[in-house]
């Protein structure tokens, strides 16, 4: 009877909580930047599609001014958005993951388009909790999904056939 409540006692203290807090902005500690070559506008449709892709929830989009001041962005002509996803939680047996991403995207004059990912993930372990800015396999593979979301726009744009058509608009038999 003793073991079982020390057992029971141990169990409980070894599981306790820790209180994590995710900022919705976050700061460019560890930014993954790249520059492409496409308007802001069809970059802007191309990362939200990529994110619903990757199973990421987009919570909401605000003027990257409110947070942090760019001397760069000043023309007129030039844009600028941050996107924010909602928190993504993964548990374990023994701790618990959140992640959230910042998509940061800087349009000059429809010439080309910077993205800038910043990613936020903390585990929570027992009483202790981790933070790291680094995911450079998720950032990679957001920029990939991209990129990969504006050639499928400019090919549609361009009014080519899907690819399960041929250029005659018949689907092959096969």
């Amino acid at each position: 009877m003793i073991k079982k409540i020390l057992y029971a006692l141990m169990i409980l203290c070894l599981t306790g909580c820790a209180t994590v807090s995710i900022p919705r902005y976050i700061k460019d500690d560890y930014p993954y930047k790249e520059k492409i070559s496409a308007d802001y506008d069809s970059v802007l449709k191309a990362a939200h599609q990529a994110l619903k892709d990757l199973h990421w929830t987009v919570g909401g989009e605000s003027e990257p001014a409110v947070f942090e001041e760019s001397k760069d962005i000043q023309d007129p002509n030039n844009k600028q958005v941050m996107l924010f996803t909602e928190i993504r939680q993964s548990s374990m047996f023994l701790w618990t993951h959140y992640s959230r991403i910042n998509v940061f995207l800087r349009g000059y004059k429809d010439e080309f388009t910077e993205v800038e990912i910043r990613y936020l993930g903390t585990t929570s372990v027992m009483f202790m909790k981790f933070a790291g800015y680094h995911n450079d396999r998720l950032a990679k593979k957001l920029l990939a999904k991209i990129k990969k979301n504006l050639t499928i726009q400019n090919s549609r744009d361009l009014g080519a056939p899907p690819k399960s058509q041929d250029a005659d608009g018949k689907i092959p038999h096969g």
